[in-house]
């Protein structure tokens, strides 16, 4: 689906549009958490968190711990409103994602230049693996296969921050 990731060392200093998303997980999926600074139409993104076992309230700590706070807009998936509601609790500016469907963010997010940070190991092999699964006769589905956490955080991101005419986002 996407082509080998292009990788980043250092961030570019003029870049001043940032944004984080995640992925919630707990014991069989790993909770994701990305950043994305955006320049134009390139997106640099960094895993910060990529972990199996985090509470909310563990969630909440590793987050601040990173010095994200309540001036960061932050987009989760809207199917964990329990989720997104005590990390709110807990003093983050957390928003559900508008959801959609797996191919229009696919595609919204194939309108950017993706280019990952160099040790966000896990975002960079979900990129090299995420495939379309195929039917008997060898059709192609609507259904990806590998672990795709990491890249529905960024997903989430793309399509709630940046798929949207620009204007101020109001911290809820």
């Amino acid at each position: 689906i996407f082509t080998q990731p292009e990788t980043y060392t250092q961030l570019p200093n003029h870049i001043r549009e940032k944004y984080y998303a995640i992925d919630f997980g707990f014991s069989n999926d790993e909770c994701a958490v990305v950043e994305v600074n955006v320049d134009n139409r390139t997106l640099y993104v960094k895993q910060v968190l990529y972990q199996l076992g985090l509470t909310n309230e563990d969630l909440a700590f590793r987050l601040k711990d990173l010095g994200i706070d309540r001036s960061v807009n932050i987009v989760a998936d809207s199917a964990e409103p329990k989720s997104i509601e005590e990390l709110k609790r807990q003093g983050l500016n957390v928003r559900p994602v508008s959801k959609t469907s797996i191919l229009y963010g696919i595609q919204k997010m194939k309108q950017f230049r993706i280019v990952l940070h160099e040790e966000s190991v896990d975002l960079i092999s979900e990129f090299s693996n995420y495939k379309f699964k195929k039917d008997r006769t060898g059709a192609i589905t609507n259904t990806t296969t590998g672990k795709d956490h990491g890249i529905d955080a960024l997903k989430y991101a793309v399509v709630q921050f940046l798929d949207k005419p620009k204007g101020k986002i109001t911290i809820v």
